[in-house]
């Protein structure tokens, strides 16, 4: 778990929220795929940490869940990553913009967003010169912008909340 969450309203529908600080970072980790060397940079947030190993993609890769699927399953559970690895593919589309996919370990496929995932992909990014502190990304279910502070290490995430569900547990049904 990531643990407290401290956030702040922006407007109606856009918050920010500081998430867990990097505790690690590994830059250039190799993890061996059906014969084929795979760099990754490996990053956990907060203590104990949420791993994810970020691999950073040139612009002719094609980013596409069907394209990424297998490797994405391989490298989650890779033997470079003791703790196993949520995976973050990403690639830098502009001058601090980064278009991201977030393998999710547990759900064990792609989810629509991953605020950690943005994380780790804006801060590997930025880490390997690729970008500033404050990176736009895009993910599928939308855009996260990430700010990493110079002065205190922190990182913020900003993005919309939207409601998207409203149910009752009756007690009966906990006990099932």
């Amino acid at each position: 778990t990531a643990g407290l969450v401290v956030g702040q309203r922006r407007d109606k529908r856009m918050y920010t929220v500081r998430l867990n600080d990097i505790t690690k970072f590994a830059q250039d980790v190799t993890a061996k795929i059906d014969g084929k060397t795979v760099q990754c940079d490996y990053l956990e947030l907060g203590d104990p940490g949420l791993p994810h190993a970020v691999v950073l993609l040139d612009g002719d890769c094609a980013m596409t869940q069907e394209a990424l699927r297998e490797l994405g399953r391989k490298l989650r559970a890779n033997s470079a990553f003791p703790k196993g690895a949520n995976v973050n593919f990403c690639r830098v589309i502009g001058e601090n913009e980064v278009e991201e996919l977030t393998y999710e370990r547990g759900v064990e496929d792609f989810t629509l967003a991953c605020g950690t995932g943005a994380c780790a992909a804006a801060v590997a990014a930025c880490l390997n010169g690729l970008c500033g502190r404050s990176v736009a990304v895009t993910l599928p279910g939308g855009t996260l912008q990430i700010e990493w502070s110079e002065e205190d290490g922190h990182v913020y995430l900003t993005g919309p909340a939207t409601f998207v569900y409203d149910g009752v547990w009756l007690q009966d049904d906990l006990q099932k």
